[in-house]
């Protein structure tokens, strides 16, 4: 059966460069197989530097002076806020048992102090307790004179009632942060302090010892208090451990998502020599991708993980294309030049398009000032460029080096072909059609909801640690830890009371701070100090600020010199120096107002507690010294400012690519019909996979960075490749009933794979990512098939019958 006679294009330019790639690369087989072992091995060796960096601040921008601060301040606190945290919750039944019904009662408190002790005596690297019970133990200690000895838990009631009563006068906000805002005295947290590299593997690996520990506690009878479900350690640290062990459990999915790959790509090219091929250049891929990370200083993110999927889905992508068209020109009787040549300037065209828009878009955002953007940018970037190289050479090289394949006919698909005659043909039904899905799907845009809770979205439901947690979130008044940072003289009284200020501001606004029992900073901890270490002296006198209803942040010093004094008197204490450094830098230059307060899990809860923050604080501006600077960044507030700057810098992605992928099919074809035959199914594509987000409750996180990417990559190569190969060959259903085929089957097989992930038990930072990337994948094969045939139907009524 003779080649079809080709029409010429501008792009042929690069079509004649990219057969001279390919057939240099099949002339030379061997020196190609050399060439990647001797790359893919360094490469492979390379994984092992691979390391793994989930600092909140990367996704922030890193230019915004809120997230410059927030990284400048905790580089100097060192280890203080290196924390795990356990939740206690009592059980009804047991508590009744013993006759308490609080859990600061006594025996709650020894309970808890128990449970520590147990934990310490099997992780060393504990070094104290941050709950109920150091509250204990310091009144304990400062009673006896600041003996090291008595920081302890006191022996007998009489002496446990009155540290507790002197808790009571001068730690007020310490207790109501055990309590977590758990009002109603049925729950608390015991942060552990422990001794470790925040994020280190060593901290990762003392987090989950910490979690054994609990879990092998068998406590006394008396003390078997709490809810057992809820007894478990939660932290950054522990968290990402248990992160890497859920994704390890997960990874059995990677069977059957790789067995329907291996199942479509036979259905395919009916070759299991083509299809080993295929797979072995998508190995490739992988190992090239990841590998050249550490080479170049990335580090391992929830974003440049992100690489993996990208090399997966355009892996095959890529691989599918250029072996069906190979095999196309062979079923016409063409020799492995002929068809390599006829590859260069279809396939290989078509590639590099798609690739060169999608490259373009990423590095748009490379421009950006968060570091979890830049890495996906980079990683995507280096996906691109590598898998087309690996297409177009490897491929080839192996093809030629196993014996090639014989003529034999090839089998279009006569569906994708009767689709496109069925849709071009009908041109008016199917823009009705399209508009009416539009009408439809668009306006549901404004119902899409971002994912707000980042704390519980690396762990399954189900998990202990996630349970706990949310558990714990319920019954708070207090929901986020948000961080007011002051910069300057913080031993200035008139910075004290400049704080001061604000934290009356927040506490005014009872709908964002329950109480002043819910902030915690420098001039509580240097009130409560300056009248807790005169002893009983110094407990009349607390109790007077307390009756005077002023608090305990009366008793702050009234000169420079005193705060000096006291600040440094408190660094020497062994059992308050925690305190101090939990809140202040080394130079006192640097402080923070620490406060739980109310936020609901969504986008414009987060944008309100950032709005109301800058109320609270522009409220006391009147009382601010010269030469302060004031910064809000924390757990809601962070990624507040990370889901808005991320989501202009998407559209800068989206808008970009789209632009580029335009430009580029101008230069290649100089045909308007090409250009809208590209823009217009992706733009469908992305307003449509918006608005049926809402339908399958799918919210947006910094991991549906993905699905857009992939919109972007993919659907450019779906539209990019049946453009080119009806303009190149002259004919709607030809292209459709060939390349048509390789684009059915990596849309089915990308799909299916990606679906398979959907499973995973980590539901917004796996299941979700994915199960979004499959919905963008076969909307992106729709909007590509109902638009481009329609764009061309006016040739299609010229068409032949599409076959040679």
């Amino acid at each position: 059966m003779p080649a079809r006679s080709l029409k010429k294009l501008p792009g042929d330019s690069l079509g004649r460069l990219l057969f001279r790639l390919i057939h240099w690369s099949s002339n030379h087989p061997r020196a190609i197989l050399l060439s990647y072992i001797i790359i893919t091995i360094p490469m492979i060796l390379a994984l092992r530097n691979l390391t793994i960096d989930v600092g909140i601040a990367d996704y922030s921008p890193q230019d915004n002076p809120n997230v410059v601060a927030s990284e400048r301040f905790i580089s100097q606190l060192g280890n203080s806020s290196n924390l795990e945290v356990i939740y206690f919750q009592l059980d009804s039944g047991k508590a009744q048992k013993q006759g308490i019904d609080n859990i600061t009662d006594e025996l709650s408190v020894r309970a808890m102090f128990a449970l520590f002790t147990h934990i310490q005596g099997r992780v060393p690297q504990v070094k104290d307790d941050v709950g109920l019970p150091r509250v204990v133990k310091t009144m304990n200690y400062l009673l006896h004179n600041n003996d090291l000895q008595y920081y302890d838990i006191p022996e007998g009631s009489q002496d446990f009632a009155t540290c507790w009563a002197l808790a009571r006068i001068g730690s007020t906000p310490q207790i109501n942060l055990a309590l977590g805002g758990n009002l109603d005295y049925q729950g608390a947290m015991m942060p552990l302090l422990i001794d470790a590299e925040p994020l280190s593997e060593d901290a990762r690996r003392i987090g989950l010892e910490i979690e054994r520990a609990i879990l092998s506690y068998e406590p006394e009878e008396r003390y078997d208090l709490f809810m057992s479900k809820y007894l478990i350690n939660n932290g950054l640290n522990s968290g990402l451990a248990r992160f890497e062990i859920w994704i390890q459990r997960d990874s059995w999915l990677a069977i059957p998502a790789f067995i329907f790959i291996l199942i479509c790509l036979f259905l395919a090219f009916r070759s299991v020599k083509l299809v080993m091929i295929a797979i072995l250049s998508l190995f490739i891929g992988f190992i090239w991708t990841l590998g050249i990370l550490p080479l170049i200083g990335v580090t391992i993110t929830t974003s440049s993980l992100l690489a993996i999927p990208i090399v997966l889905g355009v892996g095959i992508d890529y691989s599918i294309h250029v072996i069906n068209e190979y095999l196309e020109e062979k079923g016409k009787g063409a020799n492995d030049k002929e068809a390599f040549r006829r590859l260069g300037g279809r396939a290989g065209v078509a590639i590099c398009m798609a690739a060169i828009g999608t490259i373009v878009g990423l590095s748009a955002i490379s421009l950006s000032n968060s570091r979890a953007l830049i890495f996906i940018a980079i990683t995507g970037a280096i996906a691109m460029a590598l898998i087309p190289l690996i297409a177009l050479t490897f491929v080839p090289a192996l093809i030629t080096l196993t014996g090639g394949i014989n003529a034999r006919a090839f089998a279009p698909s006569r569906a994708m072909e009767k689709a496109s005659v069925a849709i071009g043909k009908n041109p008016v039904y199917t823009i009705v059609a399209l508009v009416a899905v539009s009408a439809v799907l668009i306006p549901n845009i404004i119902n899409v909801e971002y994912y707000a809770e980042i704390t519980t979205g690396n762990l399954p439901k189900g998990d202990p640690a996630r349970e706990a947690y949310i558990h714990l979130s319920e019954r708070r008044v207090g929901g986020a830890d948000e961080m007011i940072i002051l910069e300057g003289d913080i031993a200035d009284p008139a910075t004290l009371n400049y704080i001061l200020t604000i934290e009356r501001n927040l506490v005014n606004a009872s709908d964002l701070v329950e109480s002043m029992g819910n902030i915690n900073s420098i001039t509580w901890i240097l009130g409560s100090y300056n009248s807790l270490r005169k002893g009983s002296a110094g407990s009349l006198e607390s109790l007077g600020a307390l009756v005077s209803g002023k608090g305990m942040r009366a008793l702050l010093p009234e000169t420079r010199e005193e705060v000096n004094a006291l600040i440094d008197e408190m660094r020497e204490d062994e059992i308050w120096r925690y305190l101090i450094d939990l809140v202040l830098t080394p130079d006192k230059n640097m402080t923070v107002i620490q406060a739980f307060v109310k936020v609901e899990n969504d986008y414009d809860s987060l944008r309100y507690v950032w709005d109301r923050l800058w109320e609270c604080i522009d409220a006391a501006e009147d009382r601010k010294p010269e030469g302060v600077n004031v910064y809000v960044q924390g757990i809601s507030t962070g990624y507040y400012l990370f889901l808005t700057y991320s989501g202009f810098w998407l559209e800068v992605l989206f808008l970009v690519t789209i632009a580029s992928s335009a430009i580029i099919m101008f230069l290649t074809t100089r045909k308007l019909k090409a250009i809208l035959a590209v823009i217009i199914p992706e733009i469908l594509a992305t307003l449509w996979w918006l608005g049926i987000l809402p339908y399958f409750d799918l919210r947006i996180s910094l991991t549906m960075i993905l699905p857009i990417v992939f919109i972007t990559s993919i659907g450019a190569d779906y539209t990019c490749h049946l453009t080119w190969n009806i303009l190149k060959t002259g004919s709607v259903k030809y292209a459709f009933s060939s390349t048509g085929k390789a684009v059915m089957f990596s849309a089915l097989t990308s799909f299916g794979a990606f679906l398979f992930f959907g499973f995973s038990h980590i539901d917004e930072f796996v299941a979700t990512p994915m199960v979004a990337t499959s919905i963008a994948l076969a909307i992106m094969f729709a909007t590509t098939l109902l638009v481009v045939p329609v764009i061309f139907s006016s040739e299609l009524s010229q068409d032949s019958d599409g076959r040679e």
